[in-house]
């Protein structure tokens, strides 16, 4: 399976579209149970598999927090795109309620000058289109789009992502009798600076013999991973998993990941051990770094991605 991969070299052919942002949208629409952790605000769309949506990035977030008190946390970009390609599929495709999104892949790359803070949020106008678009009666079975994020006239970055669409008896059947994640208690063998986190709630990630190698740490009372039942380890916790192993691998300070590119072969389940193996790459000539990260369950390959990060401090 071929990982995606947002291009670097970003477009600036901008058209004008108007969104509100004043309000945000119904968060079952994005499967979040808090308000709170609800990005967007609005959407328009078109007779085609296109769409537009509202994101705001909030100055200051439960997770995603600044980083070193000048950028949005890159991350926060990922968590939009999923949130938008779900708004699609729930309002554009009718998916109902109850339906499960099983994500497949998802990369963005961005510009470090469009992650600036500012005064007040960060109002982002997203661009989805649909390709490759599943339908068979009248029910999406999936399908793979395309992202742009602008601000102010000017593209902050794309991405890509692939996805399909599980009625609820198709679920069970797949899934079986996988519950929720036990109560494990925290291991803070790792201090959330070394994973530019503040709070060690939010490391995700345990020690290993292995110095490439750390086990991934599931915390069901996460309030952002963790903020609605799930039956296995959810995309966005493995995704960030991925930056604190790339956070480790480089033994840097403060980085900031400027592109990501990641696909998930299977789901990761509670009940058995899983690592995540980390390798930093050769810098390029821009000061990027690639780390190539492997998330490995029993034995098997269940996801794997590149970041591209630079050091910021």
């Amino acid at each position: 399976m071929t990982i995606l991969s947002a291009s670097a070299d970003l477009i600036d052919d901008i058209p004008i579209i108007r969104l509100d942002f004043s309000r945000t949208v119904p968060r079952q629409l994005v499967h979040r149970a808090a308000v709170s952790e609800v990005l967007l605000t609005d959407w328009r769309s078109d007779q085609d598999a296109r769409f537009a949506v509202g994101a705001q990035w909030p100055r200051g977030h439960g997770f995603f927090h600044p980083i070193g008190r000048r950028w949005h946390d890159p991350m926060i970009v990922a968590e939009t795109i999923r949130q938008a390609t779900m708004l699609m599929a729930r309002t554009k495709f009718a998916v109902p309620e109850g339906h499960q999104f099983v994500m497949h892949a998802l990369a963005f790359h961005v510009r470090e000058r469009g992650l600036i803070l500012a005064d007040a949020p960060t109002d982002v106008v997203v661009e989805v289109t649909g390709h490759d678009v599943d339908v068979r009666g009248k029910e999406l079975r999936g399908m793979r789009a395309t992202v742009r994020l602008i601000h102010r006239d000017s593209l902050v970055g794309e991405g890509q992502t692939r996805f399909t669409c599980l009625s609820p008896a198709v679920y069970r059947r797949l899934r079986g009798d996988a519950g929720r994640p036990p109560h494990q208690g925290r291991a803070q063998e790792i201090e959330p600076e070394l994973v530019g986190r503040h709070r060690a709630q939010d490391v995700v990630l345990a020690r290993h013999d292995d110095p490439h190698s750390w086990w991934l740490q599931v915390d069901p009372d996460h309030p952002v991973f963790y903020d609605h039942p799930v039956d296995h380890v959810p995309g966005m916790a493995v995704l960030e998993a991925m930056r604190q192993a790339a956070h480790l691998a480089t033994g840097s300070g403060l980085l900031l990941p400027l592109s990501l590119a990641a696909v998930f072969h299977r789901y990761i389940e509670f009940d058995q051990p899983c690592e995540v193996r980390a390798h930093a790459g050769t810098p390029d000539p821009e000061g990027g770094e690639p780390v190539r990260i492997e998330v490995v369950q029993q034995g098997l390959l269940c996801a794997e991605g590149t970041l591209t990060i630079r050091s910021v401090g």
